[in-house]
């Protein structure tokens, strides 16, 4: 009988009976039997009676497998992109929100651009040409207009493709005042933009220290103050002026409203501009078409604003922030950045730092998420959604299943670098504190950990009694032997191949050279193996060089040496075979045999994390930062989990390909079988 487990191959005698299979910790442990007519010796019986028909068995129907995400443990939400409904989908920290008659809500995150249906299906529309948008509004038939931040421009979304109305492209401080009809006029640094019920087009031309007009043929006038006029002046038309104007709202009169600093100032059609009572505090914006209605955002929460400044806290803590869906008071935003009102009077909150649109109803104070989920990290044990991650960062699996993953959180500005146990079914507990985090991490067959801190691999028990394995804390060197007389210099990669060997990928020590595009590099660059016994041995690379390597590395820019040694090496994975795969700055290697010359897979930069799943032989698994891919030992690569595309990074369960957001590091269970970590959860992956 023959005997095959994790590629290795060995003799064994057999009776008569044939095995099928045995499933031995993580792995199918295959065998094959010799046939059923001879026994181990080789000889034939004399006779042999008819046996007895035995009963028919059961059928047991195969199990069906769903290729598919699924979530494992921690809190799924944070800051990405992502299409899809309400929570499900992801955006990033919104900065302007503007919402039209028939409820589709609009928002920018930066250039980018994005709508949410009244449904709540969020899509996006692209990027806001030049620069970051500095307001928006929609008219009355539904279309999005939206100023561009320091290049003089007011476009209108037409057919999902921004055109200029009104004003030409000029980089700030460029730009001029000149009324005109369309890019025949000149503007600077337009903001606030408004619609009356006629739809002209009302915006503050802040660096003209202004009020204009665009009619919905794209005239532009100046309704009052000019370039000239820098302090507050009431008055009418261009002798009128103007000090800090910073927010506009049209009223359902007609007048306009202008937060000038600290004051209201209103502003008739025919540009007669007074200023009124009272100061108003250090809302971020205003919204509103009746005195009686305004609201604002002050600090981390909504108000009713007064015209006398006075404010009424309507939802939010005014000094603390955080994520709580709510009424009034129990609810928390965390830098809320713009506001908006739909017809019917609800507000609608760009939530920047939990990347969330919020809905608020002024009238009871309730605040719920509309759009986005809110990030979720922390440090807390506990099963599925009660456990909470943060800056998770390598990972590994054992015999049984468990996932270990390295955790690092701030408390009260101290680090702490925690190992935390999951299991697959989602308990979470930590195992280990002070855990050497800076690096890879691994486990062998009986349970000690492996990490890096200082430059030295420590062994961590299954008691958590730590010692240094091999190399020496704090010191930079090369050097090959058994335990303290090797040296190392920045270990990353960590795996275990099928003979328990640990197999390292040593990193350079990198220092910027200053005023110049380069690091300098000393000694690492290499693979190196440690033995069950501790001793240290150099398996690939050029030991012992100090090199220079660009900042910014492109797989296509040509390097000494490069395909006889190593840049970076941050992880690696041992095959069935006892080939070893390198991942690094350039790309993806494999070692064929110790001391052969790499072979080159895959050049790319920008892959995270690789690890060989049992049961694909010849295959691995690499993260490219918010997809998986499939590379097979000929340099075939498949994106198998995710999509490798911008603006498509947040987490989405369900049937593959799904979304997988911003992977950080992925480990193999079982055959067909993976874990990753993203959007500080962990998710599970069946593949086909």
């Amino acid at each position: 009988m023959t005997i095959k487990k994790q590629g290795l191959v060995t003799a064994a005698a057999t009776t008569r009976r044939q095995f099928t299979g045995l499933l031995c910790g993580s792995g199918l442990l295959t065998l094959a039997g010799c046939g059923g007519g001879s026994d181990s010796t080789g000889a034939q019986p004399v006779s042999s009676p008819t046996p007895a028909t035995p009963a028919t068995p059961p059928i047991t129907a195969t199990p069906v497998v769903t290729p598919a995400i699924s979530w494992v443990a921690g809190g799924l939400g944070g800051i990405s992109l992502l299409e899809g409904n309400g929570t499900n989908a992801r955006i990033e920290r919104p900065d302007n929100v503007a919402v039209s008659k028939d409820g589709v809500v609009y928002f920018s995150c930066g250039i980018l651009c994005g709508k949410v249906s009244a449904q709540g299906d969020v899509s996006f529309i692209g990027n806001f040409p030049y620069m970051t948008v500095s307001g928006m509004a929609c008219d009355s038939k539904g279309d999005l207009y939206a100023c561009a931040a320091g290049v003089g421009v007011i476009y209108k979304l037409v057919n999902g493709v921004f055109s200029a109305v009104a004003g030409q492209y000029s980089p700030y401080p460029g730009g001029g005042f000149v009324d005109g009809v369309g890019q025949a006029a000149l503007l600077k640094l337009p903001s606030s933009p408004a619609f009356d019920a006629q739809d002209n087009l009302y915006f503050i031309d802040r660096d003209n220290h202004a009020i204009r007009k665009v009619t919905p043929a794209g005239a532009v006038t100046t309704l009052a103050g000019a370039p000239t006029n820098l302090t507050m002046v009431d008055g009418k038309g261009n002798a009128a002026g103007f000090a800090a104007p910073r927010k506009l709202l049209v009223l359902n009169d007609g007048s306009l409203l202008v937060l000038d600093g600290t004051r209201w100032r209103k502003v008739l059609s025919d540009g007669t501009v007074s200023t009124l009572a009272g100061t108003v505090p250090d809302v971020r914006t205003v919204v509103g078409v009746d005195v009686n209605a305004l609201y604002a955002l002050l600090g981390n929460s909504v108000v009713k604003l007064a015209l006398d400044g006075s404010t009424v806290n309507v939802a939010g803590s005014q000094a603390e922030s955080g994520y709580v869906d709510g009424l009034k008071d129990a609810a928390r935003f965390n830098a809320p950045a713009s506001l908006a009102m739909a017809l019917d009077g609800q507000l609608f909150v760009a939530d920047q730092d939990n990347a969330l649109i919020r809905r608020v109803d002024p009238a009871s104070g309730q605040v719920s998420a509309w759009v986005g989920a809110a990030p979720q990290p922390g440090h807390l044990d506990g099963d599925g959604a009660q456990a909470r991650f943060a800056a998770m960062g390598a990972n590994c699996v054992d015999r049984e299943g468990n996932i270990y993953v390295i955790n690092k959180v701030y408390v009260i500005d101290t680090l702490m670098k925690t190992l935390r146990k999951v299991t697959p079914t989602g308990t979470t507990s930590t195992l280990f504190n002070d855990f050497p985090a800076d690096g890879g991490v691994a486990v062998d067959a009986n349970g000690n950990f492996y990490g890096v801190r200082n430059r030295a691999i420590i062994k961590v028990s299954p008691s958590g009694g730590q010692q240094v394995w091999a190399g020496q804390t704090g010191v930079l060197g090369y050097a090959d032997g058994a335990g303290a007389a090797a040296s190392f210099a920045r270990p990353l990669g960590l795996v275990f191949d099928a003979q328990g060997n640990l197999l390292v990928g040593d990193s350079p020590d990198k220092e910027l050279v200053l005023l110049t595009p380069f690091y300098t590099c000393t000694y690492g660059s290499t693979i190196r193996k440690i033995t069950p016994a501790g001793v240290v041995s150099t398996v690939a690379g050029v030991p012992g060089r100090t090199f220079t390597d660009y900042q910014f590395f492109s797989p296509t820019v040509p390097f000494p040496n490069l395909d006889v040694t190593f840049l970076e090496p941050t992880a690696l994975a041992c095959d069935a075979n006892g080939k070893v795969w390198v991942l690094d700055a350039a790309g993806v290697r494999r070692i064929d045999a110790e001391g052969a010359a790499p072979v080159w897979l895959w050049r790319k930069n920008g892959l995270t994390s690789m690890v060989y799943a049992a049961g694909s032989p010849g295959d691995v698994y690499v993260s490219l930062g918010n997809a998986i891919s499939k590379l097979s030992a000929d340099g075939t690569q498949t994106v198998v989990v995710g999509v490798d595309a911008p603006y498509r990074n947040g987490v989405q369960l369900g049937a593959l390909p799904g979304r997988l957001g911003q992977v950080s590091s992925i480990v193999a269970s079982a055959a067909n079988v993976l874990y990753c970590c993203a959007e500080n959860s962990v998710l599970k992956i069946q593949l086909a």
